[in-house]
């Protein structure tokens, strides 16, 4: 009897281990792989950049990126953001990085680096603007506009006037004179564009000064004389200048000199007068 009876409980407990090992055996094991933290060094953003309406920043060196294991296929993007698009000088820059390739996922670069480089005012262009060829002389510079051309470099988006200047660099009358054109730039009413350009160089351009027709009045010959055998008429008031601008000064340089046309007698015959002007 007690033979029997340890025999039962002999095989009730083999029985039980085995299904323990079975169990073992079938059940998985729970284990977790944490991405690889990789580190970045050296990395450089460009110093400065031309204003272009947005934050991207360049940069100069992509640095070295450390722990990434030998074959496995990982590469890095950068992304470089200015704190903000518009002109300064040391403006904040953030560098953020990102992974890809077949064993990206394996890995992970979690650095933000931060740089100062500056933003410089852009360029702006002018073509096609002219001046009018000519002027009659009025005692000042300024030169008269054909066309106002056309303002290129701005931005899409974006609005920028721009006043055109032209001005001779004397007011003497002259011809083939040097006309340089100056623009200046501005806002619009409720914008703030301008700070972020720079004006359009200046232009020089050639156009002419022509003197200024003067009047006379108030001039006076004889009416008769007898014949002499010469044309010469005496001038009995050499009149007054008209037209003279205010602040210059212009008189007769030399006697006025009348003369007939021709010396023989007659009645109403035409007298020319000859005026030479000084100042």
């Amino acid at each position: 009897m007690t033979n029997r009876y340890q025999s039962s409980v002999s095989l009730r407990l083999k029985r039980a281990l085995i299904l323990t090992c079975l169990l073992c055996f079938a059940a998985p094991f729970a284990m977790s792989q944490t991405p690889t933290q990789l580190s970045i060094s050296g990395v450089q953003v460009l110093s400065t950049k031309v204003y272009d309406g947005n934050t991207l920043a360049g940069i100069a060196d992509s640095g070295i990126v450390t722990g990434i294991a030998a074959g496995d296929d990982v590469h890095v993007t950068y992304l470089a953001h200015y704190a903000s698009a518009g002109v300064g000088t040391n403006k904040t820059v953030t560098v953020t990085y990102a992974l890809y390739g077949a064993q990206a996922s394996n890995y992970e670069l979690n650095d933000v680096d931060f740089f100062t480089a500056d933003i410089t005012p852009a360029q702006l262009t002018m073509t096609g603007v002219s001046v009018a060829p000519t002027k009659p002389y009025d005692r000042n510079t300024s030169a008269g506009i054909v066309s106002y051309g056309e303002l290129g470099g701005v931005i899409s988006g974006e609005s920028v006037s721009c006043t055109r200047t032209p001005y001779y660099l004397d007011a003497n009358v002259g011809t083939n004179k040097p006309v340089e054109i100056r623009y200046t730039i501005a806002d619009f009413p409720g914008l703030n564009y301008a700070q972020n350009y720079v004006a359009p160089k200046y232009d020089t351009v050639y156009a002419d000064i022509t003197a200024l027709q003067l009047g006379i009045s108030g001039v006076a010959i004889d009416t008769t004389k007898v014949y002499d055998h010469n044309r010469n008429c005496h001038i009995a008031s050499e009149g007054t200048f008209e037209g003279v601008l205010p602040g210059d000064i212009v008189f007769h340089s030399e006697t006025p000199y009348a003369q007939y046309q021709d010396s023989n007698v007659g009645v109403n015959k035409p007298v020319d007068i000859t005026f030479t002007i000084g100042g």
